[in-house]
């Protein structure tokens, strides 16, 4: 029976998210990025099928745009506009097929915004069907500046776009040749040429102490400038070089750090300069000094075997350089697999100080499985294995090293300075332990909740445990540790746990981001929780602040040193007085161009 006229009309169902969505947002999980804009052109064949994909307009990293590419790649065969939860990685082909009956999709993609899209031609019939209805395939007016990222706004100085009327008959032509010119354009048209850009980074960080006033305030600004050079003679060729050059101002001439040593103002570094090609489209050969990260941890990445330094998680980007590197790559399209062979040349001088590691990943089901191993002279024989899958509806992460033949000095024993001072004859300093034959692991494990709150916001919730093995129980040691030069941020204590809280365009807050994020080092229970706002302003700039609290009791994250007055001890007749840290603020505004 009809309903009552009274009675409320039914609540239309929340439409379906487009089908790249999970694999932008996954993607963007990954890779650590919580403010991003990018516009990609899709080709879709009839059956659903993904024929090619370019990114014409990005804000990622490259490394991280090629990524991208490859996971779009792997969406199909999907029909257009469906809802598909990618999670798995499959190489690319190298020459894609073309099929005179596919549709073309280009979207625009920002963080927090899944609705920004703009759908030319759909895959349900011939291309440049002259009867097709064109408010079908655009709706109602467009939005240019909101597509295109500003020119041609109420609010820009640019020059207006052609009008539509122009540009969609270039677009659609009437004919298939006109469609096939654009996707030529969007697809080939940045692989062919040398693309100069780069990255200008200002920031500034202040720190307060416990016990100390707001006026006596420690200030720095780490600023960046990361300018690249990228070359594609052909398909099969790419060059990438980018340098970095640092400047902080509050820098003093002639300030030096803890142990002496001058701190530069202005420094100037090698970021990436690699050469990559392939062997008829199975073998992927990349030389030089590259970016590669191995591990699904989002905090602590103990299979992250080349790289040196450890990643700071909470960074607004990952500010590591590059590595020397030799790496092959032979993707195993049947089983959706690839296998990487590394060359480690890393403080090589010569030819038995050269290391090497291998790697071998899968997807498989739900999820993407890898093992690894590494090794290299006066360093530790390393295993790893990692995963990355969908468990009811969460996202499970694992990862899990064991090291051998460890290097990194280890200390047992008391280190009290009040003890020391009065009666330095009685007393023992901590004693240094051999532990080259122990076989120590690290193992981390992480979920993520997604929670859909409307129609088009979500947040995601999620935590981590770490246990490091080739920690320390508690904190007594750190001070020794820390003037022996073997304290390791964040793989300094045995346990350690976080969680974090993902808010990426809530409401009308497309271009906005907000997280929340707590790091414990459970060994010593210290803690720090750091509150992050990160905005794109336009498709060139970003900015972003961020607060962070650090509290808990005597340990890595709140540690004060207090070592009094010792006559006759050079450098310690006036002792030395550290408060622990208690806050600290920060800000930046980044432009990429």
């Amino acid at each position: 029976p009809p309903p009552a006229p009274d009675a409320p009309a039914p609540a239309p169902a929340p439409a379906p998210l487009p089908w790249w969505h999970p694999v932008v947002a996954r993607w963007a999980t990954d890779h650590g990025l919580t403010s991003y804009r990018l516009q990609a052109t899709v080709k879709i064949g009839e059956d659903g099928q993904i024929l090619a994909v370019g990114i014409t307009d990005s804000t990622a990293p490259p490394e991280a745009t090629q990524d991208l590419i490859l996971r779009l790649r792997a969406a199909g065969p999907l029909p257009a506009g469906a809802p598909a939860d990618i999670l798995a990685f499959v190489p690319p082909r190298e020459m894609m097929p073309v099929d005179d009956r596919a549709g073309v999709t280009t979207f625009e993609f920002a963080s927090g915004d899944p609705a920004l899209s703009t759908t030319l031609l759909q895959p349900e019939g011939p291309v440049g069907d002259p009867a097709r209805d064109e408010s079908a395939m655009f709706g109602a007016a467009r939005d240019e500046s909101a597509m295109f990222g500003g020119s041609g706004g109420p609010d820009s100085a640019d020059p207006a776009p052609d009008a539509p009327g122009d540009r969609d008959s270039s677009v659609l032509g009437g004919d298939a040749d006109a469609t096939e010119r654009m996707m030529s354009d969007a697809l080939a048209g940045k692989e062919t040429q040398v693309e100069i850009g780069g990255r200008l980074y200002l920031r500034g960080t202040s720190s307060w102490a416990e016990g100390s006033s707001w006026d006596s305030a420690g200030f720095s600004s780490p600023s960046l400038l990361d300018l690249y050079i990228d070359a594609r003679p052909d398909d099969h060729v790419r060059a990438y070089a980018d340098g970095r050059l640092t400047y902080d101002l509050s820098v003093l001439d002639g300030e030096t750090d803890f142990s002496g040593e001058e701190i530069p103002q202005v420094q100037a570094s090698l970021d990436e300069m690699w050469l990559k090609f392939d062997l008829k489209n199975r073998l992927f050969v990349t030389l030089g000094k590259q970016q590669l990260r191995w591990g699904t941890g989002r905090f602590w990445n103990p299979t992250d075997f080349l790289n040196p330094e450890p990643r700071d998680p909470l960074a607004v980007f990952d500010a590591r350089l590059g590595v020397p590197l030799l790496k092959l790559h032979v993707p195993v399209e049947s089983i959706s697999a690839n296998i990487y062979g590394v060359v480690d040349f890393k403080d090589v001088n010569s030819a038995e100080q050269v290391g090497g590691a291998i790697r071998a990943e899968i997807a498989a089901g739900p999820g993407e499985y890898a093992v690894s191993a590494a090794a290299k002279k006066d360093s530790p024989l390393r295993l790893g294995a990692d995963a990355s899958m969908a468990l009811w509806v969460f996202d499970l992460r694992l990862e899990a090293a064991i090291l051998h033949n460890l290097q990194t000095p280890y200390y047992e024993g008391e280190f009290d300075i009040d003890a020391i001072l009065s009666d330095p004859a009685s007393f023992s300093l901590p004693r240094e332990i051999d532990r080259s034959e122990d076989w120590i692991p690290q193992v981390v494990a992480g979920l993520e909740i997604p929670i859909r709150y409307s129609d088009e916001d979500s947040l995601s919730l999620g935590a981590e445990y770490f246990y490091n093995g080739a920690g320390y129980e508690d904190a007594s040691l750190y001070p020794y540790v820390l003037f022996q030069g073997a304290y390791k941020p964040l793989y300094f204590g045995k346990h350690y746990a976080a969680g974090y809280l993902f808010l990426a365009g809530p409401g009308s807050w497309n271009d906005t981001s907000f997280i929340v994020s707590t790091i414990a080092n459970l060994s010593d229970k210290s803690l720090v929780t750091r509150f992050d706002v990160r905005s794109q302003l336009r498709s060139w700039i970003s900015v972003d602040g961020s607060v962070s609290w650090y509290t808990g009791d005597q340990g890595e994250f709140s540690y004060g040193l207090e070592i009094p007055a010792v006559p006759g001890v050079p450098g310690l007749e006036a002792g030395i007085s550290v408060p622990a840290q208690q806050w600290s603020f920060s800000g930046g505004a980044q432009v990429r161009f």
